[in-house]
């Protein structure tokens, strides 16, 4: 694990309600092949399950292109993933929050901005503990902007 993904992991789990694992596999169920995003993120207090990715390189279209196709990527099978372990799952939604260099966050906005359920980070804004949103001594750490009303889990 690289130094910015390291950073996201103390930052993806610092509120107490998450879960989260590193590099989560994700098998595509009727077709070869699967995925491996960054971390996969429980939240058991907001009942979000999100996907998150992170990149620190300048060239992030590989990254756009995968949010894009999220659905099929990640959704679909980390939906069937959680119900199959319990059927509680079926009614949490499903996030996709992006941890990009601050240079680049402009650019992931703007590819991303009609995708309610997709979240943009500057990575620059979370290497340094001492600028995360603190309740008491507890992170609260957001990984979502406002959700879209009408953005539905699938």
């Amino acid at each position: 694990m690289e130094l910015f993904e390291e950073a996201v992991l103390a930052y993806l789990a610092g509120p107490p309600q998450r879960f989260v694992q590193p590099q989560f596999s994700l098998a595509y169920k009727g077709m070869p092949g699967g995925s491996y995003p960054d971390f996969v993120t429980l939240d058991y207090k907001e009942r979000v399950a999100y996907v998150v990715e992170v990149s620190a390189a300048y060239q992030i279209g590989g990254l756009i292109e995968r949010v894009r196709d999220r659905d099929q990527r990640w959704y679909i099978p980390l939906r069937s993933h959680l119900e199959d372990l319990d059927s509680s799952f079926s009614s949490w939604k499903l996030r996709t929050t992006v941890f990009v260099r601050e240079d680049r966050k402009k650019v992931a906005v703007e590819a991303l901005q009609s995708a309610c359920d997709v979240t943009v980070i500057a990575l620059d804004n979370i290497m340094r503990s001492w600028k995360w949103n603190w309740e008491g001594q507890i992170p609260v750490n957001p990984l979502n902007r406002d959700p879209c009303a009408s953005v539905d889990a699938v």
